[in-house]
């Protein structure tokens, strides 16, 4: 699946996902009240909003703390994103915006080079801009959601992902997973593909946790590699709780997310 296909936004078909789901609360600010207007933007934080002009109406995205963003995008159903694609690569703020110019969109087999220029709103927090790739360009706007559950600025909680899991991948597999309280993962798939990691809160201290996964061989999706990324653990309005990851190998060249609810 692919962001862009043929000049035309389209999102193939995909069993849910949800790595940022309804997570716009605590997206990046205006900075306090008394910073000069000449100082540089902080894109920080989580966004929630729309691909204009595509059937992936959906686009979650996250700044982290050394500018890292990744973003996934899909549509809404009860509740959660049920994702098509994500995109990672490294941005940078200025004072009046966010531009990312070597972004990779994972929901392409080999993922496909994407540039992002967005400028801030006149609402805190609110970023409108296009996303470009070799076939043509959209537009995207993201802002905070206050309804959301997820809050970017609290602390990652150990105990919000360990236990055992039933996550669904980007491929479509489906996958066993148990985390220990050590944060150390074991996964076994349908398929045969068994892969084991960690699950760590994020050292900044913010709502995220960094993972690190190793493959077994084939019929994993990054066979006999390392892959590393981000997961988020959330609670759902319904009572559930929610476990997303997405990560890519080191050099940009594979990825792939999974996603659960228990």
């Amino acid at each position: 699946m692919k962001i862009l296909e043929a000049s035309a936004w389209r999102i193939g078909a995909l069993a849910g996902l949800g790595l940022l789901a309804g997570c716009g609360g605590g997206g990046g600010g205006e900075g306090d009240a008394g910073t000069p207007a000449s100082a540089a933007f902080s894109a920080e934080g989580v966004y929630g909003g729309t691909l204009n002009g595509s059937s992936a109406l959906s686009l979650q995205m996250l700044v982290l703390d050394n500018g890292q963003l990744w973003a996934l995008y899909g549509q809404q159903s009860n509740g959660r994103l049920l994702v098509s694609g994500f995109f990672q690569g490294g941005s940078s703020a200025s004072t009046s915006g966010i531009r990312a110019t070597d972004l990779r969109d994972f929901g392409t087999a080999p993922p496909m080079v994407l540039n992002l220029s967005a400028s801030t709103g006149t609402a805190a927090g609110t970023l409108a801009g296009t996303l470009a790739t070799s076939q043509g360009s959209a537009s995207f706007s993201v802002g905070p959601d206050p309804s959301s559950t997820y809050r970017y600025e609290a602390r990652a909680l150990p105990a919000m992902v360990q236990g055992s899991w039933t996550l669904t991948t980007l491929q479509g597999e489906v996958q066993s997973v148990t985390v220990a309280a050590n944060g150390n993962l074991t996964a076994s798939g349908l398929s045969g593909c068994n892969f084991s990691g960690t699950v760590l809160p994020r050292a900044s201290g913010k709502n995220v946790f960094d993972v690190t996964l190793r493959f077994g061989p084939a019929p994993c999706a990054l066979p006999n590699q390392t892959a590393t990324g981000i997961a988020l653990a959330y609670p759902l309005d319904n009572g559930s709780t929610q476990l997303v990851v997405a990560v890519h190998d080191a050099g940009r060249t594979a990825g792939t997310a999974a996603f659960g609810v228990r």
